[in-house]
């Protein structure tokens, strides 16, 4: 019997009228093809809206398989701009050897965090100084500051002898121990990022994906566009003209096969398309200058450059069962 991470939304509760909570199941495919459902118990969980919580320290001390030989060099990065999000003092994970993770922080964080932030240094985080860019009138300063670590980082960080570099969000956690076997995996793909169809099944299609998180921050959680919304109707509007063919780019319509949740990036900076994979980030750093939501604009650019095909859209699911992926609860508002 194969086993595989499902969840299990019960559809009695809207017969009964009782409210059920999402329950995180194990999905067994049997013999006949049937699929079967049990409780994971205190498995994380994955609903609709987000990632699982975080219920587990990956410390230094716990038992851990043998460690693999491999020389191949991976740098994670993380980062805390303008006190958007608290700096967590629980579920920092220890850093294995051969693995460099950096913490950028700017000078109102290291006043606000400075205990916090050494707890990390304990833990095997390099600590690195980070000054603030000037925002736009659309995006603010620590806002416009992160996207520019996201997407644009240091340079010594893409031209190190790093094999891989990974970047995420400051409230999601991954184990750093299982890091090198999942990329190991994934040496074919010069991107892997989050398959935002958590949200919305929309395989295949993800100008569908982006339709339906477009349409929702513009008309229901409007304060993720509020300074930027006039911006975010253009790109919308310019992106369906794409799709449907009125507009063009070298001929083709704009037909993303994935839509993706950039919390977590992994760039694979030995790939034969990593320098395509760079350009493409750093069209998508300007035109954040412009917009708020990052989401809304890499899928466009990877498309754009011809990278759709060798970017992995990796289910929550892989990520939850092969490295631990949870997230905290550290932010504080919007910026």
């Amino acid at each position: 019997m194969a086993w595989h991470w499902a969840v299990y939304l019960s559809g009695i509760a809207a017969v009964c009228g009782s409210a059920i909570s999402p329950r995180l199941m194990r999905k067994a495919v049997a013999a006949d093809g049937e699929f079967i459902f049990a409780e994971e118990g205190e498995a994380m969980m994955v609903d609709d809206h987000h990632p699982p919580a975080c219920r587990e320290d990956y410390s230094c001390d716990r038992d851990m398989e043998s460690e693999d030989q491999s020389t191949m060099r991976i740098a994670v990065y993380t980062y805390n701009i303008g006190g958007y999000e608290a700096m967590r003092s629980d579920f920092v994970p220890c850093v294995p050897p051969g693995v460099d993770a950096f913490l950028f922080i700017d000078e109102v964080g290291m006043r606000r965090f400075g205990k916090t932030v050494k707890q990390w240094q304990d833990l095997g985080w390099h600590i690195r100084n980070f000054t603030q860019i000037p925002g736009t009138k659309h995006v603010s300063g620590p806002r416009l500051t992160s996207k520019s670590l996201k997407f644009t980082p240091p340079s010594w960080l893409l031209n190190g002898t790093w094999h891989w570099l990974v970047e995420h969000d400051g409230n999601i956690v991954l184990d750093l121990h299982r890091l090198r076997h999942f990329v190991q995996k994934l040496r074919k793909r010069s991107l892997v990022l989050l398959n935002w169809g958590y949200h919305t099944d929309c395989t295949g299609d993800g100008f569908k994906c982006f339709m339906t998180e477009v349409s929702s921050m513009l008309t229901e959680r409007v304060q993720y566009v509020a300074s930027s919304r006039m911006n975010v109707l253009k790109w919308k509007e310019l992106l369906e003209k794409m799709h449907v063919g009125k507009l063009t780019h070298g001929g083709r319509k704009y037909l993303p096969p994935n839509y993706y949740e950039t919390n977590v990036i992994f760039r694979n900076l030995k790939h034969s398309k990593a320098r395509k994979v760079r350009d493409a980030f750093e069209k998508t750093f300007l035109k954040c200058q412009e917009i708020q939501r990052d989401q809304f604009l890499l899928p466009f650019f990877l498309w754009q450059d011809k990278l759709s095909h060798s970017t992995e859209a990796m289910p929550i699911q892989s990520l939850v069962e092969d490295l631990g992926y949870c997230m905290v609860g550290t932010r504080v508002g919007r910026n």
